[in-house]
């Protein structure tokens, strides 16, 4: 079943990666950028890297590829093409994915002696087991809890402090309606009488 799921994540990240490349509409990129990135995060759920895997899904997902989609959106990209710009640069993409793969190969053939053949290697080894029982997230709480709680609560209190004084400068509107505060009228400026609002005024 973990074999099934690996295969099933790295064919959806391989082939939505390739998506974010090769669609030509932006929006559909964009979807594809955020389809990747939770099959990373399924990856490293399996690899029982858990704590990577939620910034995976609420920095990236939640906040950043969202803000791409609302920004393609709002400035009416979905319905642009870009096979031109794109014919231009596959060259220099393909070639630095050339490079990186010929990188990433030798270094695998450099880590591994070679009297090992590429099937005898084992395909999935627990490396937090082996290093620390601990989980990534009970490791982040009991370092984040103990030694660094007064920056934690520093950090929540300025952030308190910013949520009321938003709440209140937003809800108070005596505070709007001050004699110095200058604030635009936009119904009594409408409801103006055309005729009176531009006259002559004669010179002594």
């Amino acid at each position: 079943m973990e074999f099934f799921l690996f295969c099933v994540f790295s064919f959806g990240l391989c082939v939505s990666s390739f998506n974010v490349i090769f669609v030509n509409k932006p929006v559909n990129a964009v979807l594809s950028l955020i389809f990747s990135f939770c099959n990373a995060a399924g990856l490293l759920f399996m690899a029982e890297a858990e704590f990577i895997a939620i910034l995976f899904l609420i920095v990236y997902i939640g906040a950043i590829a969202v803000l791409f989609l609302f920004v393609i959106i709002m400035l009416n990209l979905k319905n642009i093409f870009f096979t031109e710009k794109f014919n231009e640069s596959f060259p220099i993409i393909l070639i630095f994915s050339l490079l990186f793969f010929i990188i990433l190969f030798f270094n695998q053939l450099t880590f591994y002696s070679f009297e090992v053949t590429l099937f005898e290697l084992p395909s999935h080894i627990h490396w937090i087991k082996l290093i620390d029982s601990i989980g990534n997230i009970d490791l982040f709480g009991q370092v984040l809890y103990t030694y660094y709680f007064t920056y934690l609560l520093i950090a929540g209190f300025i952030l308190l402090v910013a949520i009321i004084a938003s709440i209140i400068l937003t809800s108070n509107k005596s505070f709007l309606l001050k004699k110095d505060f200058k604030k635009q009228l936009i119904f009594s400026q409408l409801s103006r009488n055309p005729n009176k609002a531009v006259f002559l005024i004669k010179k002594k």
